[in-house]
């Protein structure tokens, strides 16, 4: 289930009922879910570790640039995850960028060992976008907590915007009064925030 907010028309999933946390080295046989966004090792009762949330996170992502699923209504929706027989029809896919369709199809491998994890994600160059990041900081600034991007990117992406011209708000600018040795002990103290959030997905 989603609703959209405005003005700035977050999506917002819920229903957590059936959620778990599995440990980095772990593996569950219970299947629970809503079968469209089910990983095949899910539906195949094979077992399964974190992993298959990146599986839905792909789901999600073709779900949210196309407003369909990734399957053919006519077809067995199982058979199709299983096969990983997704199309992506000129309408709408024609105007989304290959970036996009890169990641999803990194996202949607049926070999775990093949599907991206959350590092690889995150790193992919569909969401290493000067404007995707402003977006997520800006919503960072009204929620007044900064959860999603990391300080140790805003210098490198200051000096993008100098090199190509780009205007930088100026209200995302860091006021920097500390010396450089309460400077490193703030990165470092970030980078573990960071290393820990990364953990938990």
């Amino acid at each position: 289930m989603r609703f959209f907010e405005t003005p700035s028309f977050q999506v917002k999933l819920c229903d957590f009922g059936f959620a778990r946390i599995i440990g980095e080295k772990s593996f569950r046989r219970s299947v629970v879910g809503t079968p469209a966004y089910l990983a095949p090792e899910v539906l195949l009762n094979q077992g399964y570790n974190r992993s298959l949330d990146m599986w839905s996170v792909g789901v999600i992502m073709y779900v949210s640039l196309s407003g369909t699923f990734p399957f053919n209504e006519d077809e067995d929706i199982n058979d199709q995850i299983h096969n990983a027989a997704f199309m992506y029809p000129p309408n709408p896919w024609k105007q989304i960028s290959p970036e996009a369709t890169d990641l999803i199809n990194n996202l949607l491998q049926v070999k775990l060992r093949k599907r991206f994890s959350v590092d690889k994600s995150l790193s992919h160059a569909y969401l290493q976008d000067y404007q995707t990041w402003l977006d997520l900081r800006e919503l960072e600034s009204k929620l007044g907590e900064r959860y999603i991007t990391h300080e140790s990117d805003d210098a490198r992406w200051q000096r993008f915007a100098q090199e190509h011209t780009l205007p930088y708000p100026a209200h995302l600018v860091p006021v920097s009064s500390a010396s450089d040795d309460e400077q490193e002990d703030t990165d470092d103290a970030c980078m573990q925030g960071l290393t820990e959030r990364v953990s938990i997905l």
